[in-house]
């Protein structure tokens, strides 16, 4: 299996689409790390639909109320409760994700498949605010398996799971709120390196680069850094623009145009030779000769977030480059 994963901020989890965010209870939080469901329209969801139908892969979902429903597990907060009774599940997939909660008391899963300990992972932290973390588990061998959940101590929680069958696999790896320098010290092992990629999409984090204030040749150098480490990897890279901004393109924000962090991002390609889809160049040219408020109704849920129309661009331009590349 392939792996494409998507990395970003809040334009890959899928900030924007309507609905979406109003469908999470808790409330969502800067830096969400809940798996955004796949049947809304975010640009990664929509890109998975159109690579699947080309290869024939596909990807199911359970939300804890499935596993409840399914599994016979009972509900606590927002997920479904493992205790005495392991959670088992047979299936022929070849990448699982599996969405913890923690907890502020003792709280430790084991995950087995075909009854070999893959992972101990301790869930017990003291703050709770945003306390989700997604463990990734591969199927080396083809065919079905049994994964398994077990609780080492106390009560463990499962929010979601997420299973990836066939050819390819594409996975939504964004953290809103996150520039590049924030993912690459607190999220690349987990959100990167752990799903072994043989592709990555790179949303470049430019709006938070461009509010975090650092110069655009710092912002350049890091993207270049995270290239680098894909390479190192033996990953492909294709590097999407992101979205131009409604409002204010510079102060108060930052004395530097957003516009120059844009163009930083198409240079890191260039000059790191990997594809570019400039999703953004097609963003601004379709806004050509619009009003500011035909701009903003055309492609905009907020000043920094584009709708579904603006995802659906995201998804377009990053397949047609796929298509182009011979990848898919």
């Amino acid at each position: 299996m392939k792996t494409i994963v998507c990395t970003g901020d809040s334009h890959t989890w899928g900030q924007g689409i309507p609905k979406m965010e109003e469908s999470f209870n808790p409330p969502v939080v800067a830096g969400e790390f809940r798996l955004v469901p796949f049947h809304f329209g975010c640009y990664v969801n929509l890109l998975r639909n159109m690579i699947n139908e080309k290869t024939g892969s596909f990807a199911k979902e359970f939300s804890a109320e499935d596993i409840r429903r399914i599994y016979d597990k009972r509900q606590y907060l927002d997920c479904a409760v493992v205790d005495d009774t392991p959670l088992e599940l047979h299936s022929d997939a070849e990448l699982i994700r599996i969405q913890f909660h923690y907890l502020d008391t003792p709280s430790k899963a084991a995950v087995y498949i075909d009854g070999v300990l893959q992972r101990e992972i301790d869930l017990q932290r003291d703050d709770l605010r945003n306390g989700y973390r997604t463990e990734s588990f591969f199927c080396e061998s083809k065919g079905e398996h049994k994964l398994t959940i077990t609780s080492q101590q106390g009560i463990v929680m499962v929010y979601r799971m997420e299973l990836y069958f066939g050819e390819v696999a594409v996975i939504n790896c964004g953290i809103g709120s996150c520039p590049t320098f924030r993912y690459l010290t607190e999220y690349w092992n987990d959100y990167v390196v752990s799903l072994k990629p043989s592709l990555v999409i790179m949303e470049p984090h430019t709006i938070n680069d461009w509010l975090a204030g650092d110069t655009p040749s710092v912002y350049g150098q890091r993207l270049k850094e995270m290239i680098d480490r894909l390479r190192d990897m033996n990953c492909g890279v294709v590097m999407m623009t992101v979205a131009p901004i409604a409002g204010p393109q510079d102060v108060p924000f930052n004395k530097t145009p957003y516009s120059e962090y844009v163009e930083e991002s198409r240079k890191a390609a260039e000059i790191c030779n990997v594809p570019l889809s400039d999703a953004n160049a097609v963003m601004n040219r379709q806004m050509e000769g619009l009003t500011e408020d035909e701009a903003f109704k055309l492609l905009f849920n907020d000043n920094w977030h584009v709708n579904a129309y603006g995802h659906s661009i995201y998804a377009n331009e990053v397949y047609k480059t796929l298509i182009d590349m011979k990848y898919i």
